[in-house]
């Protein structure tokens, strides 16, 4: 089933070099074909204005625009967008406020690759159930 999930177009927004380069590597390890990757959510704006995405992983704690900005000020419209934060701030304030800006997901650090993935699974498996129809 996860096969389903390869040609999902991910961006990940993540300025701790390290962690942006590992986490890309691991999910095209994973299979997933079509991730792009920055290290700000001013350089996300410009991606998501010339490309479309399947889901949107985003660093809430970014130099400039935070993460939760950015969902809130550029991807609340696009409806079948899936949106997870992460985080190594989390409390129960930006719980509410990531609910409030229909966020999907919000992963605490330290976290694995594979709690990525399952979180991509979960978000995703619509797409699964309806390919084995």
């Amino acid at each position: 089933m996860k096969n389903d999930l390869k040609h999902i177009r991910i961006l990940l927004i993540e300025d701790d070099d390290g962690l942006r380069k590992s986490l890309s590597v691991f999910l095209q390890m994973q299979g997933y074909q079509h991730i792009t990757s920055v290290e700000s959510a001013e350089l996300a704006i410009e991606k998501i204005q010339s490309n479309t995405f399947d889901a949107i992983i985003c660093d809430y704690w970014l130099p400039g625009m935070n993460g939760l900005d950015f969902f809130q000020q550029t991807c609340f419209s696009y409806i079948n967008l899936k949106k997870i934060l992460i985080t190594a701030y989390a409390n129960d304030d930006l719980s509410r406020e990531a609910n409030k800006a229909g966020i999907h997901s919000l992963i605490r650090k330290p976290f694995t690759g594979e709690e990525i993935e399952k979180t991509l699974l979960t978000l995703f498996s619509n797409i699964m159930s309806h390919s084995y129809e």
